[in-house]
């Protein structure tokens, strides 16, 4: 499912917290009691541990993000997924275009997790990207989940 990347770091939960360490990508923790929307998203670069992420939403401008080729990945959803009560099934892997997913609350299972969006360009040299597709995608949560969480998108 999972294929560890060097620089995806670890993921793990321990003691109902979830734990997130990565050189490149950095490190939190959270109580899995705050998590009100856990969902995964992809960016459009080519497969690598920067492209597929699993998020961890516990507020409206509160999104945590780890690399879900991160190592102990299949055995942090397996156990997140009995505390939550459901089974915690991502389908995004390989995808190289801007998609997202809710998996965890069930009334949001599949829906659009995130809106993708281009910042208007700024510049000569940005404009000449945005002409043809270039620069980069920016993501906020989708209406619906913001709706969700009581916030706007």
């Amino acid at each position: 499912m999972s294929e560890q990347h060097e620089d995806a770091g670890n993921i793990k939960l321990d003691a109902e917290v979830i734990r997130y360490g990565s050189a490149a990508l950095g490190s939190w923790e959270m109580p899995l009691s705050d998590l009100k929307v856990l969902g995964e998203w992809t960016s459009p670069h080519a497969p690598s541990a920067g492209n597929w992420f699993l998020a961890f939403v516990s507020g409206a401008d509160e999104v945590l993000e780890a690399s879900a080729y991160a190592g102990g990945y299949v055995e942090f959803m397996v156990e997140a997924g009995t505390l939550l009560g459901a089974k915690l099934i991502a389908t995004l892997h390989g995808s190289a275009d801007s998609k997202s997913r809710v998996l965890w609350p069930s009334e949001l299972a599949g829906k659009e997790l995130f809106e993708f969006y281009r910042e208007p360009p700024r510049g000569l040299w940005q404009r000449l990207k945005a002409m043809f597709g270039l620069g980069p995608m920016r993501h906020r949560l989708s209406r619906e989940v913001a709706a969700f969480l009581g916030g706007k998108a």
